[in-house]
């Protein structure tokens, strides 16, 4: 890439918006400068002004390479353009803007006369620019095949790169933020530089419909407080807290396509919340096209809307009783969006998408959807309650949000090292209070990006330790009551519905085995067991009743000889697959079960695997030691926190004590 020119970067936007139109080719027949020398038309092979592709200097469509039978080109606005073929009207939609280009680089020119062998009337005859009449498409397409092949094999979900802030592959301490019609460039000691978009060797950065640049001049943290100001006037459930990850969210979505994990929120409110007026009017205001905006959403228009950009995305009108065939993939791309993950997706003409998708979300409803843990894990769960009588929405100008989304745009940039420190001291500070490591990177990301933001300086201890109380993962929605997929599976198992014949009531697999292992004091278990009072008597009628489902229990074996009683569950059986029917755990007939592997994710002395004689058949089984499984499904945590109240807040760093004071 050539060494652009260091410069001021309110300087070098101005430059880039006056380098948006498309340079101007000679005219037809007339000799165009290369290198600062004269080229006659069709003479750029002999004067040596070639690219290492085999095409002219200068070519205004660059080669990407090829896969298949496919051909991959930036035309000449920089956009990535797929086509089959390389005949005369293909070409000419590569060069449009630029098609007097054709007739300087592979001019067609009229016959000489045939009336005379004079050298000097035929020179003269060449030299005219009348004699060309055309553009020779054969020689085009010829030399742009070779110059794709010459490429390599291309894969445009690996190397393309849409609008959005990025990291170049080469040197991850510099930032390229593709702003649609140009490239702003921030190395590592913090010099801007900029560059029309197109091919940087390590990645391809194709020319996208505008998105707002960053402010011209550096920033401190009043846009930031004033934001803060802003979007506190509305009446979030667990108010600064939900204030600072809102703010962590805006940030982050100014340069996602560089962080390593990228957060989503899911904004709720009923009528009279001003749910609406937050994220339809303030956050499309402050991010402007630097967010896809979207109601009555499918995956596929997303990602087809979304492309190769890292922007923002936000889903109004998300609603909880939206058809889930819909809305299930939606929230399976934002859980690929978190970590960057690759999304295939077959097409109409037989062939597939593939594309990384790097984008934070934002989902908006009245009644949020049910989520899975691993989608649940990567939310911020943000509630709204309806304005009190007297509250008033604050008044805000959209051109004024803009100016102030530019700004804030600048200052995440410009604390891009800063951002890269703070991030580890909040994950690492929030797996110490007891978040596993998806949840610190989930709530550490947002945390660090408004920390950028508010604060010039790293926050102490003090406020840390203050703001990791308030993310207490035991008080937290997004985490309190998380359980591992063993667990989940063994909850969904034991409260499936047995029909239990001696009371003729129908009983769960957990009430039968809790009864089984509670002693008989003519209570519940009697019910259940009738007359039979001794191991073996019980044992019998429990095995009669869990058959039903296609479970057992054994008793102890010699190779285990400190467990008393295991629970047999068969890696395949089509009683136990109807027990999971319609949960996450039902697999496929006649084949092991979904509900095998999520069970033998337990803590490895808890299980084992033996056969079990079941319905008269041998069955290979995990044996789950009752002893161990059954106290750990439904128990309450010992320690809950403290009804009412909160911990007392350390003061603002640089302002004097004060009780409204909240540490940033």
């Amino acid at each position: 890439m050539a060494k652009n020119r260091e410069q001021d970067l309110r300087a070098l936007i101005e430059e880039a918006e006056e380098a948006a139109s498309l340079p101007l080719d000679p005219d037809k027949g007339a000799p165009r400068e290369v290198n600062g020398q004269a080229i006659a038309p069709g003479k750029w092979r002999e004067a040596g002004a070639v690219d290492p592709y085999g095409l002219p200097q200068g070519n205004p469509v660059h080669p990407l390479g090829m896969d298949g039978t496919a051909f991959f080109f930036l035309n000449t606005l920089g956009q990535v353009v797929q086509v089959p073929d390389l005949k005369a009207e293909t070409i000419k939609k590569l060069y449009a803007g630029r098609l007097d280009f054709l007739y300087w680089a592979f001019p067609r020119r009229k016959a000489p006369p045939k009336d005379t062998a004079d050298p000097d009337v035929i020179a003269a005859f060449y030299a005219d620019p009348d004699s060309i009449n055309g553009w020779d498409a054969e020689m085009a397409g010829n030399l742009l095949y070779n110059a794709a092949a010459r490429r390599g094999v291309w894969r445009d979900f690996e190397y393309v790169r849409g609008r959005g802030t990025w990291t170049d592959p080469d040197d991850d301490r510099r930032l390229v933020l593709h702003c649609g019609n140009n490239l702003i460039l921030r190395d590592e000691k913090g010099r801007y530089s900029r560059q029309s978009p197109g091919d940087l060797d390590s990645a391809v950065y194709p020319a996208e419909p505008l998105r707002p640049y960053p402010w011209g001049a550096a920033v401190d943290v009043s846009p930031a407080q004033e934001l803060t100001k802003l979007i506190s006037t509305w009446r979030f459930r667990r108010g600064e807290l939900d204030v600072r990850l809102l703010l962590g969210w805006i940030a982050a979505g100014f340069v996602a396509g560089a962080l390593d994990w990228r957060p989503s929120i899911w904004v709720t409110g009923g009528f009279g919340t001003g749910k609406s007026s937050l994220t339809h009017k303030v956050l499309k205001a402050l991010l402007g096209n630097g967010v896809i905006y979207a109601t009555n959403v499918t995956a596929a228009s997303i990602y087809q809307h979304v492309g190769h950009s890292s922007l923002c995305t936000i889903v109004d009108e998300f609603e909880a009783q939206n058809d889930p065939a819909k809305t299930r993939p939606v929230i399976e791309l934002m859980r690929q969006s978190s970590s960057g993950g690759v999304v295939m997706r077959g097409g109409a003409d037989g062939k597939g998408k593939t594309f990384y998708s790097r984008n934070p979300f934002c989902f908006t409803s009245v009644i949020r959807h049910g989520l899975r843990p691993q989608d649940l894990s990567r939310m911020a769960i943000l509630n709204i309650d309806p304005f009190e009588p007297g509250d008033t929405e604050p008044e805000y100008k959209p051109e004024e949000l803009a100016l102030m989304g530019r700004k804030l745009f600048r200052r995440m940039v410009d604390m891009w090292p800063d951002l890269q420190l703070r991030l580890a001291q909040w994950r690492m500070a929030l797996q110490a209070s007891g978040h596993d490591s998806r949840a610190a990177m989930q709530f550490g990301t947002l945390m660090a990006c408004s920390d950028v933001l508010l604060a010039d300086e790293a926050p102490d201890s003090d406020t840390i330790a203050f703001w990791c109380e308030q993310l207490a993962p035991e008080t937290l929605d997004e985490t309190a009551g998380k359980q591992a997929e063993w667990e989940r599976c063994l909850t969904s198992l034991l409260a499936a519905p047995v029909e239990a014949w001696r009371s003729g009531k129908q009983r769960t697999v957990g009430a039968l085995l809790d009864a089984f292992l509670t002693p008989d004091d003519g209570g519940g278990p009697a019910e259940v067991f009738g007359t039979a009072t001794t191991a073996k008597g019980k044992l019998k009628v429990i095995n009669e009743l869990l058959a039903v489902a296609g479970l057992k229990v054994e008793p102890r074996h010699p190779d285990h000889p400190g467990v008393e009683w295991w629970l047999a569950v068969p890696t395949s059986d089509e009683k136990l697959r109807q027990l999971f029917r319609g949960s996450d755990y039902e697999g496929e007939a006649s084949v092991d079960g979904a509900w095998n592997s999520s069970l033998q994710q337990a803590p490895r002395g808890m299980w084992t695997l033996r056969r079990s004689r079941i319905d008269g058949v041998q069955r290979r089984c995990t044996w789950l030691d009752l002893a161990q499984v059954m106290p750990r499904i439904g128990e309450e945590d010992e320690d809950d926190p403290p009804a009412g109240g909160s911990p007392a807040r350390p003061p603002a760093r640089d302002d004097p004590p004060d009780d409204h004071d909240i540490p940033f």
